[in-house]
C-alpha cells in the first residue's frame, strides 16, 4: 500500500486545485520560508483527522481556508484528498484503490468521505488503525512530533508504540468494553433503587385501583350524559345560526340588489349627467354662435356707418368739384370771348397794317431814284427791319412765355392748395386711426385681463374639484368606518350587557343581583371588569387565567357566604370567589426578584395590572408569583434558575407550572376576549366620536367647497360675458380701424400723386421761368441792337436829308408812316400775345376741368359701390338679427332640455339617497344578525371548549357518544344525582389503574432487566480478560522488536553508541510508562533529556525509524526533522534514508541540500503571488 498523490483545493496558500504526484522512493518540497511548502504537511495531518487548530497553526479551524488576498476572493470552503494504492489489500476493504477526502466550509460544517462515499471522522481513523497513519501514528514527523515524543511523560509515549505494535485497535476495543462495563454497573446499582421505591408504591396503588374503577365508572356515565347534554344544545345552538346564516344571506341579497340598482343608477346619473353636459357643451357652443352674431352685427353696424361716412365725404367732394369746375368754366368762356375780340382786333391791325405797308412800298418806290446811291442806306433800313423784325418776334415769345409762366403759377398754387387740403384731411384720418389703435390695445390688455382671469378660475375650479373628490372619498372611508365602529361598538355593548361568554353561573348571578341589592353591593365585580390590561399583555393574561376571569372578586368571605347561598337558593349554579381580605397572598422571593433583570424577562404579572385598591389583592393572589416573558427559551432558562419554584408565562400564551410542568402549542383565534373586550368596546366608542367630529368636519369643508364652486362659477359666468362684450367691441373697433387704415392707404395714393403733379408743375415753372428770362434777355440785346442800328439808320438818312433836302419831305412823311407802321405791329404783338396766355390758362383750366371730371366720377363710382355695400350690409344685417333671434330660440328650448335633465337627476339623486339609507339600514339589521350569531357562536364555542377541557372531545368526535334514546329533562336529573355521588366519594386518584398497571409491569421489567444486565457484565469481563492477554503478549514482542531495531538504527545513524527504550513497570506491561535512554558515541549512558537539541532530534528519528521497520506505513512525511541536525549527521541521515526508501515512500520537506540530494522526485513551491502558492515538479530519478 502506498499514497499515489494528494489533492489541494482552497486549503491554505491552495486557492485552486493542486495535484501532487508522489512516486516510489522519495519526493522533496523544497520552498523558501513562507512559501507554504508546511501547509502541505498540515492538510495530510487535517484530512487524517487532526481536530486542533493550534497543531494546525491557526486560531481557529477556518483559518485553513484560503482567505483571500487583494486581488482575490476567499474561498467559502476547502477541501484536501488523498489517493492510496491499495493492491496489497494492506487495509482490509474491497477496493484496489482508496480515497480518503475531507472538506470544510467557512461556516464551520465538516465532511468526510472515502472513495465519494460519506462517512464520520471515526471510520477514516479506523480505517487507518495500525497502519501507522494517523493522528497518533508516526508517518508524519515534524519537529513539533519530535518534541512531543522526547519531551512528553513515559506513559503518554505509550500511543505510538502500541500504534506501532499494532494493539491500537485492541486496546481502543478493551476501553470500550470496560466502558460498558462500568456503565452496566452503574445501570445495575440504579435499577435496584427504582425496584425498591416500587415496592413501596405498588400496595397503596392497588387501593386506590379499586376506588378509581368505581368513580370511573360513574365518570363514563356522567360523561355520557354530558355529551348528549352537549350534542343536543350544540344542535340547537347550530339550528338556530343556520336560521341567521339564512336571515344574512337574505339581507346581503337585498344588500346586492339595491348595490346593484345603485350601480345601474349612479350608472343612469352619469349618463344623465353625460347628456347635461353635451347639452351644456351645446348650450355653450349656440350661445358662442349668438355672440359671434352679435359680433357680427355689431361689425356690420360699424361697417355701415363707415358707408354712411364714406358717402357724406363722396357728395361733399363731388359738390366742391362741381363749384369749382363752375368756376373754371366760367373763366375759360370768358377767356374765349377775349381771345374772339383780340382775333378780330389783330384782323382789323393786319389790315391797317397791309394798307400801310403798301403805302411805304410806294413811296420807297418813288423814292428810289432820288435815293441814288441809297443801296447802302437800303441795306442799312433792311437790318433794321430785321433787327425790328426780330425784335417782335422775340417780344412776342417772350409774352408767351410769361404768359405760360402765370398759368403754370397758378396751377401750382392750385395743386399745393390741393394737397394742403389733402394733408388735413390725412392728418384726421391718423389721428383717428391712432386713437382706434390705443382704444384697441386697452381692449386687448383688458380682453387678456378677463382671458387670464377665466383661465385662473377654470384651474381653480379643476384643482377644487380634484380636492372635493379627494374630500368626498375621505368622507365616503369615515362614513363607511364610522358605520363599522357603530355596528361593532353595538354588538360589543350588547355582549356586555347579556355578559356574552361568561359561565351561565356567573351570567345569570350578575343579571339576578340587578334585582338584588344586597347581593350586588357585595358584589365588586367580574375580574375580568375590573382590571385593566395592556394590549400587548392580553393574550398571555387571557391564557394563565384562563376562567379565573370570570371570578367574582368580593370584599371578604362572608360576602362570598352569603352570595354562595343565593345561588343555591335560586339554582343558579356554581361560582368561584375572591375574598380580597382573605386571600393569603404570595409574592415573589428577593432571591427570585433578582431573575427578573434576566434578558427577555418582561415582569411580574400582577404589576402590569391596572385595578382598584379593593382589588389589588386578589390580582396578587392570582398572579403575584407569575413572571412574563418573551418565548420558550426564555421561560425554560428562567425556570432552570429558579429551579422551577414559581409560574412563567410567555407572550404567545405557553406557559410553565411549579414543577416543571409545560404548556403549550396554537391558540384557537377568537374574535373577542374577555380582557380585549372593554378595551376595544373602549376604543371603538372613541373612534366613533372621532370619526363624527370628522365626518362633521368633512362635511363642513364640503358644503364650503361648494359655496366658493358657486362663487367661482358666478364670477366665470359674470367674466365671460364681460368678455364677450369686450370682444364685440374689439371686432367694431378692428373693423373701424381697417376701413380707416385702406380709406388711409387709398388717400395716400391721390396725395402721393398730387404731389407728383405738384413737382412737375413747379419743375415745368422753373423750366418756364428760364425761358421767360431768356426771351427776355434776347429781347434786350435786340433791342439794343435795334437801337443801334436805327441811331445808324437816322445818321445815314441825315446825311441824305443834307445830300437831298428835296426828298425831306417825303422822308419824314415815310418815315412817320413806318413809325406808324412799327407801332400798329407792336400792338399786334401785344395782342397775339395777350391771346396766347389766355390760350394757355384755358388749356390749363380745360385739364383742370378734366381733372375734376375725372375725380367726380371717381367720387360717383364710388358713392355708388358705397350704396350698394350699404344696401348689402343691410341685407347682411337683416339676416343676422333672424339668425340671432333663431338661435336664440334654440338656446331656451336647450335651457329647458337642461332643466327637465336636473329635475330627473335631482330624483334619480333622491332615489339613490333613498336607496342608500335602505342600504344603511340593511347593514345595521345584518350586523345585529351577526352579532346574535356571534353570540350564538360564543355559546357554542364555549360548550365545544367545555366539552374539550372535560373530555379532549370535539363535536365530530362527540357524536360516536350519540345516545338515540336520550332525554334532555331526565338526563340533567340523573346528572346532578351523578355529581352528588361523586362529591361523596371525595378525591379520587383517577390515574391509580393506569398508575397501578405501569408500576407493576415497570417493576417486572426492571427485574428482567436488572437480570440481563448482571449476565451482561459477566460477558464483557470475559472479553475485556481475552483482549488483555492478547495485547500484553503481542506489545511484549513488538516492544523488544522495536527496541533491537532502536539500538541497531541509532548506532547507524550516530556512527556508534548505545540506545534503547525500557518499560518502567515490567510486571504491569499495559500500563507501563515508557523511557527512552541513549547513549551517543563518546557519552555515558543516560536520559534523552540531557542530550543536545540535535542528539535528541536523532535520537527520536532513529526511534520512529524503528517503528517503521517493524509496521511499515503506506508512507511516511518528514517535516523539516533534518533543520537541528549538523551537516555530518544530516549526511548520515540521508544515507539511512536512501537505504530505508527501497521499502517505503518518503515524502520530505526541507530545505538542507543534502536531504535535496537524494529525492527521487522534487517539487518547488514558490509564491509568486504574495498569500498563494505555486508548485512546480521535477523528475530526479536516472538523473
Amino acid at each position: 500500500m502506498y499514497l499515489k498523490r494528494i489533492e489541494l483545493n482552497g486549503f491554505k496558500s491552495f486557492p485552486h486545485r493542486k495535484e501532487i504526484i508522489v512516486n516510489s522512493g522519495i519526493t522533496g518540497v523544497v520552498g523558501p520560508n513562507g512559501s507554504g511548502k508546511s501547509n502541505i504537511a498540515d492538510a495530510l495531518r487535517w484530512v487524517l483527522g487532526e481536530q486542533s487548530s493550534k497543531n494546525l497553526r491557526g486560531a481557529n479551524m477556518q483559518d485553513i481556508i484560503f482567505n483571500g488576498t487583494q486581488s482575490r476572493t476567499r474561498k467559502s470552503y476547502c477541501e484536501v484528498s488523498l489517493v492510496f494504492d491499495n493492491a496489497d489489500r494492506k487495509v482490509d476493504i474491497d477496493y484496489t484503490e482508496i480515497a480518503v477526502r475531507r472538506k470544510m466550509y467557512r461556516s464551520g460544517e465538516s465532511e468526510y468521505a472515502i472513495n465519494e462515499a460519506n462517512c464520520r471522522l471515526k471510520d477514516i481513523l479506523e480505517l487507518f488503525r495500525d497502519t501507522g497513519i494517523g493522528k497518533e501514528g508516526y508517518s508524519i514527523i515534524g519537529q513539533g512530533r519530535i518534541d512531543e515524543i522526547l519531551n512528553s511523560k513515559p506513559v503518554q509515549r505509550r500511543k505510538v508504540f502500541e500504534e506501532a505494535a499494532g494493539i491500537a485497535k485492541y486496546r481502543a476495543r478493551k476501553e470500550e468494553a470496560e466502558r460498558n462495563l462500568q456503565k452496566t454497573a452503574d445501570n445495575i446499582v440504579r435499577i435496584d433503587d427504582i425496584i425498591a421505591e416500587l415496592e413501596l408504591q405498588i400496595g397503596p396503588l392497588r387501593e386506590q385501583m379499586h376506588e378509581a374503577k368505581d368513580y370511573n365508572v360513574l365518570r363514563e356515565r356522567l360523561k355520557t350524559l354530558e355529551i348528549n347534554t352537549f350534542l343536543y344544545q350544540y344542535s340547537r345552538t347550530a339550528e338556530r345560526m343556520g336560521k341567521m346564516d339564512e336571515q344574512v344571506a337574505a339581507l346581503e341579497q337585498e344588500f346586492d340588489e339595491i348595490t346593484a340598482e345603485i350601480i345601474k343608477m349612479g350608472e343612469a346619473q352619469a349618463e344623465t349627467k353625460r347628456d347635461a353636459a353635451l347639452l351644456q357643451e351645446e348650450i355653450d357652443a349656440r350661445n358662442t354662435k349668438v355672440s359671434g352674431l352679435l359680433q357680427r352685427q355689431e361689425k356690420l353696424k360699424g361697417e355701415r356707418g363707415l358707408l354712411e361716412e364714406r358717402e357724406k365725404n363722396c357728395r361733399a367732394g363731388i359738390e366742391e368739384n362741381d363749384t369749382r369746375r363752375a368756376g373754371m368754366e366760367q373763366t375759360v368762356s370768358a377767356n374765349r370771348e377775349r381771345i374772339g375780340e383780340i382775333d378780330k382786333e389783330v384782323s382789323e391791325l393786319n389790315a391797317v397794317l397791309d394798307e400801310q405797308y403798301a403805302v411805304i412800298c410806294a413811296r420807297r418806290e418813288s423814292l428810289k431814284d432820288v435815293a441814288a446811291g441809297a443801296g447802302e442806306l437800303d441795306e442799312l433800313r433792311r437790318d433794321v427791319e430785321q433787327a425790328r423784325t426780330a425784335l417782335q418776334t422775340c417780344r412776342i415769345e417772350h409774352s408767351e412765355r410769361a404768359v405760360r409762366v402765370d398759368a403754370l403759377q397758378s396751377k401750382c398754387a392750385e395743386l399745393a392748395q390741393q394737397a394742403q387740403r389733402h394733408k388735413e384731411h390725412f392728418g384726421g384720418m391718423e389721428k383717428q386711426i391712432g386713437d382706434a389703435k390705443e382704444q384697441l390695445a386697452v381692449y386687448d390688455e383688458t380682453s387678456a385681463a378677463l382671458r387670464g382671469r377665466v383661465n385662473e378660475i377654470s384651474r381653480e375650479a379643476a384643482q377644487a374639484k380634484d380636492e372635493e373628490k379627494k374630500q368626498a372619498e375621505l368622507l365616503s372611508d369615515v362614513t363607511r368606518a364610522l358605520n363599522e365602529d357603530q355596528s361593532r361598538y353595538k354588538l360589543l355593548s350588547d355582549m356586555n350587557e347579556e355578559y356574552e361568554g361568561y359561565f351561565d353561573s356567573v351570567r345569570l348571578l350578575l343579571k339576578k343581583s340587578i334585582d338584588a341589592p344586597l347581593i350586588a353591593s357585595k358584589i365588586k365585580g367580574v375580574l375580568a371588569e375590573v382590571i385593566k390590561v395592556p394590549q400587548k399583555y392580553e393574550t398571555p393574561l387571557e391564557v394563565i387565567l384562563g376562567n379565573a376571569l370570570q371570578n367574582i372578586v368580593v370584599e371578604t368571605d362572608g360576602d362570598a357566604k352569603e352570595i354562595i347561598s343565593y345561588l343555591r337558593k335560586n339554582n343558579l349554579g356554581r361560582v368561584t370567589f375572591l375574598p380580597a381580605k382573605s386571600l393569603k397572598v404570595k409574592y415573589l422571593k428577593p432571591e427570585e426578584k433578582k431573575l427578573l433583570a434576566m434578558e427577555g424577562v418582561y415582569g411580574v404579572a400582577s404589576e402590569v395590572i391596572e385595578c382598584g385598591e379593593a382589588v389589588r389583592p386578589a390580582v396578587d393572589f392570582l398572579l403575584g408569583r407569575t413572571v412574563i416573558v418573551e418565548d420558550m427559551d426564555c421561560a425554560v432558562a428562567l425556570m432552570r434558575r429558579a429551579d422551577y419554584a414559581f409560574r412563567t408565562v410567555t407572550m404567545q400564551g405557553d406557559f410553565i407550572k411549579p414543577g416543571g410542568v409545560i404548556t403549550g402549542g396554537s391558540l384557537k383565534q377568537k374574535n373577542t376576549g374577555l380582557l380585549s373586550r372593554k378595551r376595544m368596546a373602549d376604543e371603538l366608542a372613541k373612534s366613533v366620536e372621532r370619526n363624527k367630529k370628522e365626518r362633521q368636519k368633512l362635511e363642513a369643508a364640503m358644503e364650503v367647497f361648494r359655496e366658493k364652486e358657486r362663487e367661482r362659477q358666478r364670477g366665470q359666468q359674470a367674466a365671460l360675458e364681460e368678455l364677450r362684450l369686450m370682444e364685440i367691441a374689439q371686432a367694431a373697433v378692428k373693423q373701424t380701424l381697417a376701413h380707416l387704415t385702406a380709406q388711409l392707404e387709398e388717400r395716400d395714393e391721390t396725395g402721393l400723386s398730387l404731389l407728383e403733379s405738384l413737382d412737375e408743375a413747379k419743375t415745368e415753372y422753373g423750366r418756364a421761368c428760364s425761358a421767360a428770362e431768356e426771351a427776355r434777355e434776347e429781347a434786350e440785346s435786340l433791342a439794343a441792337t435795334y437801337d443801334g442800328l436805327a441811331e445808324k439808320l437816322a445818321a445815314a438818312e441825315e446825311a441824305r436829308v443834307l445830300a437831298a433836302k428835296e426828298n425831306a419831305a417825303q422822308r419824314d412823311e415815310l418815315s412817320a408812316m413806318e413809325i406808324a407802321h412799327t407801332e400798329k405791329g407792336n400792338e399786334k404783338a401785344i395782342l397775339l400775345a395777350e391771346a396766347e396766355h389766355l390760350r394757355a390758362a384755358n388749356r390749363t383750366s380745360a385739364e383742370a376741368i378734366e381733372s375734376v371730371h375725372t375725380q367726380n366720377e371717381t367720387l360717383k363710382r364710388e358713392w355708388d359701390a358705397v350704396k350698394k355695400r350699404k344696401h348689402e350690409l343691410m341685407e347682411e344685417i337683416d339676416d343676422t338679427i333672424v339668425e340671432i333671434k333663431n338661435a336664440g330660440a334654440l338656446v331656451q328650448d336647450k335651457l329647458a332640455d337642461r332643466e327637465r335633465l336636473a329635475d330627473a337627476l335631482a330624483q334619480s339623486e333622491q332615489k339613490a339617497a333613498a336607496y342608500g339609507e335602505r342600504k344603511n339600514l340593511l347593514i345595521e339589521q345584518k350586523y345585529k344578525v351577526i352579532a346574535n350569531r356571534e353570540k350564538a357562536e360564543l355559546a357554542r364555542e364555549s360548550m365545544q371548549n367545555k366539552i374539550w377541557e372535560d373530555y379532549g372531545l370535539t363535536y365530530g368526535s362527540a357524536l360516536e357518544f350519540k345516545d338515540e334514546e336520550f332525554g334532555f329533562a331526565g338526563a340533567v336529573r340523573e346528572t346532578e344525582e351523578i355529581r352528588e355521588k361523586l362529591r361523596a366519594m371525595g378525591a379520587v386518584n383517577p390515574n391509580a389503574i393506569e398508575d397501578y398497571a405501569r408500576v407493576s409491569e415497570r417493576y417486572e421489567s426492571l427485574k428482567t432487566q436488572r437480570e440481563d444486565l448482571v449476565q451482561a457484565g459477566e460477558d464483557l469481563k470475559i472479553v475485556i480478560e481475552g483482549l488483555l492477554t492478547g495485547m500484553t503478549a503481542s506489545f511484549q514482542e513488538k516492544f523488544d522488536l522495536i527496541n533491537r531495531h532502536f539500538i541497531c538504527v541509532f548506532k547507524e545513524l550516530f556512527g556508534g553508541g548505545h540506545a534503547e527504550v525500557q518499560l518502567l513497570e515490567e510486571e504491569n506491561v499495559m500500563e507501563s510508562g515508557i523511557d527512552i535512554i541513549a547513549e551517543p558515541p563518546g557519552k555515558k549512558l543516560q536520559s534523552i533529556s540531557l542530550l543536545s537539541g540535535g542528539e535528541k532530534a536523532l535520537t527520536a528519528i532513529a526511534l520512529m525509524f524503528a517503528m517503521l521497520s517493524i509496521n511499515p506505513s503506506p508512507v511516511c512525511l518528514l517535516d523539516e526533522i533534518d533543520a537541528p541536525l549538523d551537516d555530518a549527521n544530516l549526511i548520515r541521515l540521508a544515507e539511512y534514508l536512501t537505504g530505508l526508501s527501497k521499502g517505503l515512500q518518503f515524502i520530505v520537506i526541507t530545505h538542507r541540500k543534502p536531504t535535496m540530494a537524494i529525492c527521487d522526485t522534487l517539487y518547488g513551491v514558490a509564491m509568486h503571488e504574495r498569500g498563494v502558492s505555486d508548485i512546480v515538479s521535477v523528475q530526479l530519478e536516472g538523473a
